[in-house]
């Protein structure tokens, strides 16, 4: 999961590396037989970036057709999606970031939508969200819903990664109470359903 050396722009050698293990991957359950023969298999690019993946990622040969789907991540800006400070995301909020916002949200998964889904290769947001921060709750629903939105009208599965954090601040990532077996973020779980179920 998100395999890398540091965060700067990866040498040939390092994309070389995770073409290879996809592609061992890929060779060793398909070895194994039974349900293995044609089972759905999901890969990584590099660091589960999209741009390092865009860059590197070879789609591992595979003796059956159409079984492979691409993961990639999405918490960018990082410093509002994994850490809360800035606490606001949008260009029209004072404060908020001068990369990331929705331009780029559109201009990245137009990229994967053109690279990898209209070329028959299925894409997943293997992880994604925006950690809560406490008073600022409608920038991240604001972001949960243009993020969704804007995956699913592109051919790309969004999977939230809901890692339990129910607190205020840097990866407070938490939907859902496990505790108590009920939803914490209404608000933001209505603001995803919406982006995945209506035409706007």
């Amino acid at each position: 999961n998100e395999i890398h050396v540091g965060y700067d722009r990866p040498p040939q050698a390092y994309l070389d590396i995770i073409n290879d293990l996809n592609q061992a991957f890929v060779d060793t359950v398909r070895a194994k037989g039974g349900n293995n023969s044609g089972r759905v298999l999901v890969l990584p690019g590099y660091n589960t970036d999209i741009d390092h993946t865009i860059t590197g990622f070879v789609a591992p040969t595979d003796t059956v057709p159409d079984r492979l789907i691409l993961s990639v991540h999405y918490y960018t800006p990082y410093t509002f999606a994994l850490n809360g400070s800035p606490s606001v995301w949008g260009t029209g909020y004072p404060g908020a970031d001068n990369w990331g916002q929705e331009d780029y949200v559109l201009a990245q998964f137009d990229r994967l939508q053109r690279t990898y889904v209209e070329q028959g290769i299925p894409v997943i947001l293997g992880e994604y969200g925006a950690t809560n921060v406490q008073g600022f709750e409608n920038y991240r629903r604001y972001y949960m819903e243009y993020v969704t939105k804007a995956a699913a009208d592109r051919g790309i599965i969004p999977v939230y990664w809901d890692n339990g954090g129910l607190g205020s601040g840097a990866e407070n990532f938490g939907l859902f109470n496990r505790s108590s077996d009920t939803v914490a973020h209404p608000t933001m779980l209505e603001a995803m359903m919406r982006a995945v179920t209506s035409d706007y």
